[in-house]
Order: C-alpha cells, then sequence, then structure tokens
C-alpha cells in the first residue's frame, strides 16, 4: 500500500511539473522570436554569475552583485519588457530557525544580539533569493531546451500513457505508399495490425484495406505524450504542421521513438506461433472480452479485474512462465464475490451453469490452483523442473471463466 501511495504522489508531482513547464512556454517563449542559441548562452552566463555569488560564505552587496543584477534585468527587459522581471524578483520563504536567540538580556547584550540577528536574517534573505534566482534561470533553460515537455512525461506510468504509432508501407501497383495510425494502445496495435500481419491477412489503416502480401515495411513508434497541448508542442519541437485543422500524422509517428526491433516480430516466425495456446489465439483472453468487461456498469468495480487480464495477456505473449500461474491464480481468486461465493471451490460446486462451462470451471479448480500453488510456493532445491507454457495453459477455461462474469454483471444490471 505504501508503494501505491508513493506512486500516486509520485506521478502528481510530476503532472504538476509537466503542467508548470507547458503554461509558461506557451505564456513566455512559444511566440519569442530570438534565437535559441543566443538565450540558451545569456542564460547560462547569469547563470555563473549568480552561482559565484552563492558560493560565498556570507552575502554581500559588492560590484559583483549589482553588474549581475544590472545584467539580469537588462536581459529580461530585452526579451520580455516587464513581464518575468517580477517573478525573477520575487520574495521568497527562508528558514529562521538557525537564528540566535537572546537569553541575557542586558542591554549591551540584548543590543549586539539584535545587530547580529539582524545581520544574519539579511543575509540568510538574500540567500533565498539567489537561491530562487538561480533556479529560476534552470527553470526557464529547461522550458526553453525542451520545448516545454518537461523530461518527467518519460517518468509517466506507461501502462496507462504509453501509446503506439504504426506506419505500413505497402505497393500499390508499380508504385510504393504509406499508411501512418497514431496513439493507439498496445492491444489496439496486436489485435487490429500485428496479428492479422503475422496470420498474412489483409489489415484495415485509416479506411484503407491492404493485402498482406503487398506490405513491404512496418515500423513502430512510441510516445509518453497524452494531451492536446504536449502534442503541439512536440510539432513545433520537430517542425512540423500541428493544430485542431491539420495534424501531420506521419512526421509525428516518425518523430517519435522508434522500437519497430521491441514490438514486431519475424512475421514468419510468428505465424508459427498462431496456435501456441489452446485458445488459437495470441493472447490468453481475447481482447474483446477484455472491451466486454470494460463496458459493463453494475454494482462491481473490475478495474483489477480488466487489469490482472491485460497484465495475463501481457506475461503471455512474452512467455513469463510463472507470471501466467500467478496471474491465473490471482484471477479464480478474485472473482468468487461476484458469483456470490467465497472463494472459487464454492463457485465450482454451486453455481449453475452448463455441463461445459462447469467442466472448464473444475479444471481450474483442480489443475490450475494446484499448478499454479506449487510454483509460487515452491522453495530452493538442488535440482529442479521448470514449468513452460504447455503446463499453465488454461487460456481456454480462463476466457470461459470471464465469459461467466460478464454474464453474472450484465445481470445484476437488469436487475
Amino acid at each position: 500500500m505504501e508503494l501505491i501511495a508513493k506512486g500516486l504522489l509520485d506521478g502528481l508531482f510530476f503532472e504538476r511539473e509537466i503542467e508548470r513547464h507547458k503554461i509558461f512556454y506557451v505564456n513566455y517563449l512559444l511566440r519569442l522570436k530570438a534565437e535559441k542559441s543566443v538565450l540558451m548562452n545569456e542564460i547560462n552566463n547569469l547563470t555563473v554569475r549568480y552561482d559565484k555569488l552563492q558560493i560565498a560564505s556570507s552575502f554581500v552587496m559588492n560590484n559583483e552583485y549589482y553588474t549581475a543584477e544590472r545584467e539580469a534585468e537588462d536581459f529580461f527587459k530585452k526579451y520580455w519588457k516587464e513581464e518575468l522581471i517580477s517573478k525573477f524578483n520575487a520574495e521568497v520563504k527562508y528558514d529562521k530557525s538557525s537564528l540566535p536567540k537572546v537569553n541575557d538580556r542586558t542591554f549591551w547584550t540584548e543590543f549586539f544580539s539584535t545587530m547580529s540577528a539582524t545581520y544574519q536574517e539579511e543575509n540568510l534573505k538574500r540567500k533565498a533569493q539567489l537561491t530562487h534566482k538561480i533556479n529560476f534561470l534552470s527553470f526557464l533553460r529547461d522550458c526553453l531546451s525542451t520545448y516545454g515537455l518537461h523530461k518527467s512525461i518519460q517518468q509517466r506510468d506507461q501502462r496507462i500513457y504509453k501509446r503506439f504509432n504504426l506506419i505500413v508501407w505497402f505497393k500499390d501497383g508499380k508504385s510504393e505508399n504509406s499508411l501512418t495510425r497514431i496513439l493507439v494502445t498496445k492491444s489496439e496495435l496486436e489485435l487490429e495490425y500485428l496479428n492479422p500481419f503475422y496470420k498474412k491477412k489483409e489489415i484495415f489503416v485509416n479506411g484503407a484495406i491492404i493485402k498482406a502480401k503487398a506490405i513491404t515495411q512496418i515500423q513502430i513508434t512510441t510516445t509518453q505524450l497524452w494531451h492536446e497541448d504536449e502534442l503541439e508542442l512536440f510539432a513545433h519541437w520537430k517542425g512540423f504542421r500541428w493544430s485542431e485543422k491539420y495534424r501531420d500524422e506521419e512526421s509525428f509517428a516518425h518523430a517519435c521513438l522508434n522500437e519497430t526491433n521491441k514490438y514486431l516480430k519475424n512475421p514468419a516466425a510468428a505465424a508459427d506461433k498462431t496456435s501456441t495456446f489452446k485458445n488459437g489465439g495470441l493472447t490468453f483472453i481475447n481482447q474483446l472480452r477484455i472491451e466486454e468487461l470494460k463496458s459493463i456498469k453494475s454494482q462491481w468495480d473490475t478495474s483489477r479485474l480488466i487489469q490482472l487480464c491485460s497484465d495475463l495477456n501481457k506475461s503471455s505473449t512474452e512467455g513469463v512462465v510463472i507470471g501466467v500461474a500467478a496471474i491465473s491464480r490471482a484471477i479464480i481468486n478474485y472473482v468468487p464475490p461476484i458469483f456470490g461465493f467465497k472463494n472459487f471451490e464454492q463457485v465450482v460446486a454451486q453455481y449453475s451453469c452448463p455441463k461445459s462451462i462447469k467442466s472448464s470451471l473444475e479444471k481450474l479448480q483442480n489443475s490450475l490452483k494446484n499448478i499454479a500453488d506449487y510454483n509460487l510456493h515452491a522453495q530452493a532445491a538442488k535440482a529442479d523442473s521448470l514449468p513452460n507454457m504447455t503446463t499453465v495453459d488454461f487460456s481456454n477455461d480462463l476466457d470461459v471463466l470471464v465469459g461467466e462474469v460478464c454474464k453474472v454483471l450484465k445481470n445484476m444490471g437488469k436487475k
């Protein structure tokens, strides 16, 4: 629970920083006509000046300080007139806890202690302002160098934010053309495009049917960008057009991270694996079944079950055998309350259903449960026998179980 809470807090912090950078860039940097390299050079020079002042053990208003202040004011007025000077010179909080306390109340001790405290407080205040100015210059430099797209975008939870772009080149008569589909989920990429491609079937991209034999190349790129304003800033950064009226999707796809080798298998090798699982599919739970589960409204929060099904599919396609066993076991442990029972054993014994479905449930109870439990609780041994995907392949029976969950939830919604 603590790790989950920390993850949520980190996510909120990341999103606040991302939003802060975007807003600042749009308000103050997006339409700036100045040469970027010139701006960066001036910011770096100012930062060096203030760093030298910050390093000093005590703050002194000397020529170096006044020179830095004058150059900073000239810099901000040159590019933003008066807009950013107030932000740069803003009063900031500082820690007063280290200031000396006066215990002796004689006149002179109190006088000198007060003078000392006043000096130290002024020193703390000026040091805090110097830190603020250095941080502001750093913030300005970061916004400028990343076009307002803060590096925390890469820290986003990939399970939520990661999106895929597909570029397909194909022969059309004597000419070669390409079509692009952007910002799809991993499941959409696999179900709508990669799985048919591996099975040498036609794919459907942006209204066009492309026959498998006509495809000459496929490229897959990925992005963590999420909001429309982020896509616009990314286009501004990479130099292509993006607005409500025109979206250069092909340039966007090419500009994102190329992960073709990670997500695209050799079609000949992949075709041999189309019957890897007993259900005849490339994943344990049919994606349409998961989408059906998402669409049902009921008294039960099925978000965890949906996540378990998605994680099971990912583990199965990546060959994570013990992961498949563990998640399969987690699913049968999770669903009994939906059927109105305390545990899966009661579901198998008392749930009213046809014999074929009962048979699938019994296999999950009598075989899957034992296999999963053995692999989850096994201890180190001098000799061991590892499970393989055949050992844990209960894909047919799990799909039947999730189908029954959907049926029960739909019936609840009708009452």
